[in-house]
């Protein structure tokens, strides 16, 4: 079985919609399927380019795979998503929020939340998301200081020590 071909879409609109969460998917799959993250506990994982909304679905049903199938991936100890929630992120751009910032805050309570985003505005390209964009999508103090911030230093330490010299 082969995966989709990007060539098999003839416009931008229909090549844009999947060649980036189609990848950032196989990527996934192919870093847990391998038990990068199982074998590696301390390194950490960015996913950027393709926005959030592919996350929560892909994770499900690696999730479920793994329940009905886990014998092939017996470096897997846990379910796929703990290891994402341990060890990975998403670049936010770019973003693909609903229109209602309350759906995206149901959304990423179907298994990711503000810990696992890391704001990224993909400037200077044409579909550039600005801060202000993201910043009304998220309703707590908090959920902004993370995502523009605390998460981006978790999973870059070097960065705090970067803020603390620069600061």
């Amino acid at each position: 079985m082969l995966p989709t071909q990007i060539a098999q879409f003839d416009t931008w609109f229909g090549q844009r919609t999947v060649s980036q969460p189609f990848q950032l998917m196989a990527h996934l799959v192919s870093v847990l399927g391998t038990g990068v993250p199982a074998r590696f506990p301390e390194l950490k994982l960015l996913f950027a380019g393709g926005g959030v909304s592919w996350a929560p679905h892909i994770l499900q049903r690696m999730d479920k795979e793994y329940n009905e199938n886990r014998r092939d991936v017996p470096w897997l100890v846990d379910r796929p998503s703990f290891y994402f929630k341990r060890q990975m992120a998403l670049l936010t751009q770019p973003l693909d929020l609903p229109e209602d910032p309350v759906e995206l805050t149901d959304f990423l309570g179907s298994g990711l939340n503000e810990d696992h985003l890391l704001y990224a505005s993909g400037f200077p390209h044409f579909d550039f998301d600005a801060p202000s964009r993201l910043e009304r999508a998220l309703l707590s103090d908090d959920a902004k200081e993370k995502v523009f911030f605390g998460n981006a230093t978790r999973f870059l330490p070097r960065l705090s020590r970067l803020a603390s010299v620069n600061g």
